[in-house]
């Protein structure tokens, strides 16, 4: 099992995605909108009163992960990666999972030459990407504003959860040139959606780019 899987001392939650799965210590049901939401409640229902643990993979992108378990007051242990909750079970208990995930840039390693000066856009586990289509133009001449707050919605057209995102673009006032001096560029404003990379080429021949210029 790649979402969830059990041992002998409990049960191992590696991908929080909705599902129901029935296990030699009782019956888990996870809700929530994973990937495109971090909300995430873990329903038990136990077999017995024997205790065991539930573990859950926290990703390295979630640094602002939070629990909460009714009548358990202690902070989870952490174990390679996995934060462990080990108590007698009852029916009813939820494990309720904030993963915290909002829209954020993320830049490269100054040593990777081509992405100087660009960032690319996460939500979770995510990376996103600009395409043609929902810009109005080549995502290449688009540089962000990466200080403004952004926030998901739904798409109108795709089944995903679109970024909105504001910047500049230069696409009609460059020349034909390969070079211009500096400065002498007119630029204007601009804003599109960034959609989940996945999710890219699925409506016709169009340019599509991750990592944008900053603004």
């Amino acid at each position: 099992r790649l979402a969830i899987g059990e041992s002998k001392d409990g049960v191992t939650l590696h991908l929080p995605i909705a599902l129901e799965a029935e296990t030699q210590h009782g019956r888990f049901v996870v809700e929530g909108g994973y990937p495109y939401e971090g909300k995430v409640n873990v329903r038990v229902t136990p077999k017995s009163d024997l205790p065991f643990a539930v573990r859950v993979r926290v990703p390295g992108w979630a640094d602002d992960v939070s629990f909460e378990l009714e009548g358990y007051d202690e902070p989870a242990d952490y174990e390679d990666g996995y934060a462990v909750f080990r108590k007698s079970w009852k029916e009813g208990d939820v494990l309720k999972i904030d993963f915290g995930m909002d829209p954020k840039w993320v830049e490269a390693n100054p040593r990777v030459r081509g992405n100087l000066g660009r960032v690319a856009l996460t939500m979770g586990p995510l990376v996103y990407c600009a395409e043609e289509k929902d810009l109005g133009f080549d995502p290449r001449l688009l540089a962000v504003d990466a200080e403004i707050p952004m926030e998901s919605q739904k798409h109108a057209k795709l089944p995903v959860r679109a970024i909105p995102v504001e910047g500049i673009a230069d696409e009609e006032s460059f020349p034909d040139d390969l070079y211009a001096e500096a400065g002498t560029i007119d630029v204007r404003e601009a804003a599109g959606l960034f959609i989940p990379y996945f999710a890219w080429n699925n409506r016709g021949k169009n340019a599509m780019q991750v990592w944008v210029r900053r603004a």
